[in-house]
């Protein structure tokens, strides 16, 4: 069973393996990232309609053609953050050199 603190902790582990090309590291961090997605979408499926949260969608971000040293994973609403430099949502944004994980409300 996969959890979100273990993949987290994955993305983390990896930062230190950093290349902007592909190589093993890289696609690790990828699919580290990718089940994180997945594992985000699974617990906000979860939530109750009473929060009332139009938080629905999960996107991995941190490689526009080559690989950026910093990954990210955005938690957004299509409706109120269409792109990640319009809007507001949430970020997991992971620290280059792997030290540490920040959740962070963003404005695009």
């Amino acid at each position: 069973m996969v959890s979100i603190g273990a993949e987290l902790q994955k993305v983390l582990d990896l930062a230190p393996e950093y290349t902007r090309a592909r190589s093993p590291s890289m696609q690790a961090r990828d699919e580290a990232c990718g089940r994180l997605q997945t594992e985000l979408r699974k617990a906000l499926a979860t939530m109750p309609s009473a929060v009332g949260s139009p938080i629905r969608e999960v996107a991995v971000g941190g490689r526009q053609g080559s690989y950026s040293p910093l990954a990210g994973v955005r938690i957004y609403s299509p409706e109120y953050s269409p792109s990640a430099t319009a809007g507001v949502y949430l970020a997991y944004l992971f620290a280059a050199d792997g030290s540490r994980v920040y959740l962070s409300l963003q404005q695009g």
